[in-house]
């Protein structure tokens, strides 16, 4: 105003008095917008989880009619319904097998993985089935309730039939277009309101690694050698691999050899059979490997112990940008509570931060 009287006896008075009024009435409504508005809440990051080898529900989708009162209908859970297993054995069997040549399916079902995070929270849910058969059930929870997440929005799943080698997954279901599209938009609907660096986290469990080891390699043929890098860098923000068979699964040879139940009420022969059509089985064999680089990415290895007195254990972790693998060597086979609980701290970094991994290089 003191600026104001002194040019008083110009002809540009009123239009200063208008600019300092105008001044003072957007200083005002600055200070009560910045009262009235809330802090903006970041949404959790993305998480997308990759089962392993009979992690993912299997659903029929032909009618089959079976000896007896109990039938595989349109819908009806193949793996696993355990109601089902003891009822009609058979006819349960006839359905989860594969032809060994073709992998398709032998008499009559049509068996197809479930879609999202129910199948792969439960595989057979019910009060006594339900625990028993609880794979990333607790994980799931508690990222629900303790940080936010919501399914199919911050919360993905990635379930797919584990009988099929990659190619068939590929070529029958598409299923590696499908999961880079759904991390696209992941990753775009959570850049597009957030601050923080972009990126997904994928957890994989047991073959899911295998999984996205091989979606890594179609990606380069996808995107080509180069962008496929760029892909991989904007896209994922770090990547756990949780009893990851890299060097194979020598449970895999007891299968094939001895036959491997999974404690349901088949014999050891008809389970024999059962591993023996599955087109993922030589995918999980042990084979001679190099500890010393990792052949698709030319990552360093690093070492880290988990001091837990519960998973004594040396891990192996390869290091590049936005990019962390975790590697739990030949065959350590964990309850997924206790991954739960080794996860539970690099999580909370994950989940808006880039994690911060005090790492110590390996020989």
């Amino acid at each position: 105003m003191g600026l104001c009287y002194l040019i008083a006896s110009s002809r540009k008075t009123t239009h200063c008095l208008i600019f300092f009024t105008l001044l003072l009435v957007a200083f005002l409504l600055q200070k009560v917008e910045s009262r009235s508005t809330k802090p903006k809440q970041l949404s959790p990051r993305p998480i997308l989880l990759l089962p392993g080898f009979a992690s993912s529900q299997l659903y029929n989708w032909k009618e089959k009619d079976c000896p007896g009162p109990i039938n595989f209908n349109v819908g009806d859970r193949v793996w696993i319904d355990v109601t089902k297993v003891f009822s009609a054995p058979w006819c349960w069997l006839d359905c989860i097998l594969l032809d060994t040549e073709t992998q398709t399916e032998v008499k009559g079902c049509k068996a197809r993985p479930g879609e999202g995070l129910h199948a792969i929270h439960q595989l057979d849910p019910g009060m006594i089935t339900g625990p028993l058969s609880n794979v990333w059930g607790s994980l799931i929870d508690h990222l629900a309730v303790t940080f936010g997440y919501e399914p199919d929005t911050s919360l993905l799943a990635a379930p797919f039939d584990w009988r099929l080698p990659p190619y068939y997954l590929h070529e029958r279901d598409n299923f590696f277009l499908k999961l880079m599209n759904r991390i696209e938009v992941a990753e775009k609907s959570y850049s597009k309101n957030s601050i923080v660096p972009s990126g997904i986290v994928v957890i994989a469990h047991s073959m899911g690694n295998n999984v996205f080891r091989y979606f890594i390699e179609w990606l380069k043929h996808e995107k080509g050698l180069f962008n496929y890098k760029k892909w991989l860098q904007k896209h994922i923000l770090s990547y756990v691999a949780v009893g990851a068979p890299m060097l194979g699964s020598v449970q895999t040879i007891r299968g094939i050899l001895n036959g491997f139940t999974y404690s349901l009420p088949i014999s050891l022969g008809q389970a024999r059979k059962i591993t023996s059509s599955f087109g993922s089985t030589p995918w999980l064999l042990p084979f001679l490997g190099s500890e010393k680089e990792d052949e698709t990415t030319k990552i360093p290895l690093v070492s880290l112990k988990i001091t837990q007195p519960w998973a004594k254990t040396s891990v192996r972790i390869f290091k590049i940008p936005y990019l962390i693998l975790m590697n739990y060597g030949k065959d350590l086979r964990l309850d997924m509570y206790i991954v739960f609980m080794v996860l539970i701290s690099p999580l909370k970094r994950l989940i808006n931060s880039q994690p911060e991994l005090h790492l110590k290089h390996g020989t």
